[in-house]
């Protein structure tokens, strides 16, 4: 009994304490160990599959860690946070990326699981019914949704932020999640904001210039009106004194003056009435030899 026991103590229950010790590695990210265990017995061929499957797990798990790595740089250089959350009532956030530190000023290890806080927390309240609206119409549309609304955040300013994503089901048409992406868009906003205030500020200087312009049209139009009336009484008494034919030299060309500057003054005036139906939108054609 005693050689048997001895037997078993060196040979069976050391290679089994090794497949224990290695399967106890395996179980603590130790990808490295393998069994190694020499023979043609039983153990030996579980050894061997053993082996092997952790062979196969030690590759799946690289290439698992590879594709996290990847994933995590190609999130890192998306200039807005990407997320994923459950589609309960409090939408909690499965996965949220870093940059959600420069849109809101909160880490992202806050919203995970909603621990500290929900996302849903941080929207302006003005903006929360829009939001939840947009996001379940999008759900029960099984269609991506965009959405521009409001956050507070940690310093309690105000920030502009664009929201775009989608549900998420699996084969059997179960909603699982949301997946979706946040920018920040306050500068384009403002940008946009400037631009109209701008346009209003424009479109008030052009009513005022052309209103001025109007009334200086209207001015013209009036003096023009008024400065005719008197100065056709002025030609029209020269003409009847130079058609005496007694009225001394002397007379004749001073009146003849007097004509030939008033009938050179009603062209001007008629030159002014013209430029302001030309403002007014009103332009007589003559037909005349030249």
């Amino acid at each position: 009994c005693i050689l048997i026991w001895l037997f078993f103590q060196q040979t069976l229950m050391k290679r089994v304490q090794r497949l224990v010790e290695t399967t106890d590695s395996l179980a603590r990210g130790n990808f490295g160990n393998r069994t190694r265990l020499a023979g043609t017995d039983e153990l030996a061929q579980i050894s061997i599959a053993f082996d092997r499957m952790a062979d196969k797990l030690q590759t799946y798990t690289e290439a698992l860690q590879k594709n996290e790595r990847q994933f995590r740089s190609l999130v890192s250089n998306i200039p807005g946070a990407v997320y994923r959350c459950a589609c309960d009532r409090n939408w909690t956030m499965e996965f949220i990326s870093q940059e959600i530190i420069s849109i809101s000023g909160y880490p992202a290890a806050d919203f995970i699981g909603n621990r500290v806080r929900s996302f849903a927390s941080i929207i302006h309240s003005d903006d929360v019914d829009l939001v939840e609206t947009m996001v379940n119409q999008g759900v029960e549309n099984c269609q991506p949704y965009a959405i521009q609304y409001r956050i507070v955040k940690i310093d309690r300013s105000i920030r502009w932020v664009y929201e775009k994503g989608q549900a998420v089901f699996d084969d059997r048409g179960q909603l699982m999640c949301l997946d979706g992406a946040i920018f920040d868009i306050s500068d384009r906003v403002e940008a946009e904001v400037a631009l109209r205030e701008s346009q209003e500020r424009l479109k008030r200087a052009k009513e005022a210039a052309e209103a001025a312009s109007l009334a200086k049209s209207q001015f013209l139009a009036n003096m023009s009106h008024e400065l005719r009336t008197p100065l056709n009484a002025s030609i029209g008494m020269a003409q009847v004194l130079l058609a005496q034919s007694s009225l001394p030299v002397k007379y004749r060309e001073d009146l003849q003056v007097i004509h030939h500057s008033g009938e050179y003054l009603l062209s001007l005036i008629n030159d002014i009435l013209e430029m302001t139906k030309i403002e007014a939108g009103k332009m007589d054609l003559y037909c005349e030899s030249f």
